[in-house]
């Protein structure tokens, strides 16, 4: 399956960690890995659980209005899973002499990892482009503390330039999560040139309806507020009950885009 399908960007970037030794703020040395993760660590992130929606802080990413998801994490060393399953028998009739380690593979760097979930928007063909724009004027400062870490950041000066960097380093989303459609898309049956794209590149699938960041955000803010409507207005009568959710109505305002759910944030 594509980088992109059903109206939503993903975005893999696969980053080559710095080797050389870096200087701390108070004059310490360190490995641009230790660093890297230290400036993860203090990254604020999304305020989504009870712990969480105390801390001060919002992430961000939630100041633009396209991520659904995104994650960072360095990638140290790829894992070892142990020895290939062979019969204990045979291996000691004829070996190989488990004795003698395996082959294992190791990576010469560590990989700063972003997965980023965004909002195609309406034009796909600069998507990326515009999204990456977005990025880099609203958390320029953040971005630069976390990348400097990685190999060939010290060039970035722009938005330009950013767009540049991440493409070195993006691959191809090869199994995207989108978790929009609940069903296939119904309509005009593909063509055989489209079944054909299919079978050979997995099937991709339109912008599913009301899929859109602003929009789920409103959705999640109508189902907040009316679960405890719901719930207090039990045992009302019709006439109460007409009065209360004209009430809510007019409070949450279903057709507005406010008031509505903030990003990247578990209350309102």
């Amino acid at each position: 399956m594509p980088t992109r399908d059903g109206g939503h960007v993903f975005l893999t970037v696969l980053a080559p960690v710095r080797r050389d030794p870096c200087r701390r703020a108070d004059g310490s040395l360190t490995s641009p890995e230790i660093a890297l993760r230290e400036a993860l660590a203090t990254l604020p992130t999304a305020r989504q659980s009870a712990a969480s929606d105390v801390v001060a802080c919002d992430s961000p990413f939630s100041r633009n209005s396209r991520n659904h998801f995104v994650r960072m994490a360095v990638i140290g060393n790829t894992a070892f899973n142990g020895r290939n399953a062979a019969n204990a028998l045979r291996t000691a009739l004829r070996g190989p002499d488990p004795a003698i380690p395996l082959r294992s593979d190791a990576l010469a760097s560590a990989y700063l990892m972003l997965a980023i979930d965004f909002d195609a928007g309406n034009d796909p063909k600069i998507a990326q482009s515009s999204y990456l724009d977005t990025l880099w004027n609203t958390m320029q400062a953040e971005l630069q503390d976390v990348f400097c870490h990685c190999v060939g950041f010290h060039a970035v000066k722009d938005a330009a330039g950013f767009r540049t960097w991440i493409g070195r380093c993006q691959i191809e989303t090869s199994m995207p999560f989108n978790d929009y459609w609940a069903s296939p898309p119904t309509g005009k049956p593909p063509g055989l040139w489209a079944k054909l794209k299919g079978l050979l590149f997995g099937v991709t699938f339109p912008t599913a309806p009301d899929s859109d960041l602003p929009t789920v955000l409103k959705a999640l803010y109508l189902q907040r507020q009316f679960v405890p409507f719901a719930s207090a207005a039990q045992g009302a009568t019709e006439d109460e009950l007409y009065r209360q959710f004209g009430a809510f109505i007019a409070s949450a305002n279903p057709a507005g885009a406010t008031p509505t759910q903030a990003p990247a944030v578990l209350g309102g």
